[in-house]
């Protein structure tokens, strides 16, 4: 029997206080993201220089980013680059494509000057929006909405610092050259970013 890599023990203690509700609008919201609103994003892993500083914290460069999860194979997603502090950022500039054809370029110009207030400014910002005090929790893998052997899709939640309730996000990882018989490692390492998108609010 194969290990379920994103079941994630502490995303079920959550669920006796998740209302019918909740989880009937969550999973709405998971086979919209993956049907009728589904696009592929090409999302670039990063290239600069990855430095493990412990079992839950990378450091990207200058940024650091904090992840939770005793998998190994949830790491490998840190240690490889296809998170990295700032993917959230990058993931709503990039080009999208649907049906082969560039659909959608979204400009957040403004929305950078923001995520990046200048060193005068107040730390406000930096504090509530800075790419370092992101963190990553609760990974699942959404299998009943896989439907091939080169793509699995996932959830997890995206917290910030001084920011109470974290944010559900969407992903799918594409591997061209995966078959039936590819491990979850192998996977991932051949994989590619190709869909990270926002959904609801945890309250």
């Amino acid at each position: 029997m194969k290990l379920f890599l994103f079941k994630i023990s502490t995303f079920l203690l959550f669920l006796p206080f998740i209302s019918s509700a909740q989880i009937n609008y969550r999973n709405e919201m998971q086979k919209r993201i993956f049907s009728t609103d589904y696009h592929i994003q090409q999302i670039k892993r990063f290239k600069g220089k990855i430095i493990i500083i412990d079992s839950s914290t990378i450091k990207y460069d200058d940024k650091i980013l904090s992840f939770r999860s005793p998998d190994s194979n949830i790491k490998l997603l840190f240690t490889i680059g296809i998170f990295y502090p700032e993917v959230i950022n990058q993931a709503i500039q990039v080009a999208v494509i649907k049906d082969g054809k560039t659909v959608n370029k979204i400009n957040l110009a403004s929305t950078k000057k923001v995520r990046k207030p200048k060193k005068s400014n107040s730390t406000v910002l930096d504090n509530l929006l800075g790419t370092n005090n992101l963190s990553f929790s609760n990974f699942e893998e959404l299998y009943y909405l896989e439907d091939s052997f080169n793509k699995k899709r996932f959830t997890f939640w995206l917290s910030r610092k001084r920011i109470m309730n974290p944010t559900v996000y969407y992903f799918e990882l594409t591997n061209d050259i995966a078959t039936k018989e590819t491990s979850i490692e192998d996977f991932i390492k051949g994989a590619k970013l190709t869909v990270l998108r926002e959904g609801e609010v945890v309250i």
